[in-house]
């Protein structure tokens, strides 16, 4: 999960701040711009929804009477719902 984390705020700079920058800063054509960064807001929304149910799936899996002590036992569900 953390490291979906991660992907999710790598993808975000990608959005926001580098197709952002070449288009404003760089004034590259939205075209271009589009083909250096292919299908990223799709790629996005996908790894959103993934943490999304991943984060549903733990707050589920919590140990009676522990906060913090989980184990998801299956994701094959969630996985075959990002295709």
């Amino acid at each position: 999960m953390q490291t979906e984390f991660h992907h999710i705020q790598t993808l975000s700079v990608m959005a926001d701040v580098l197709r952002r920058g070449l288009l404003e800063e760089v004034q590259l054509e939205q075209d271009v711009v589009s083909k250096i960064f292919p299908k990223l807001d799709e790629l996005l929304a996908l790894h959103r929804s993934f943490l999304v149910d991943m984060e549903t799936r733990q707050r589920a899996s919590v140990q009676p009477g522990m906060r913090k002590n989980y184990i998801i036992r299956q994701i094959g569900d969630i996985l075959c719902q990002q295709a």
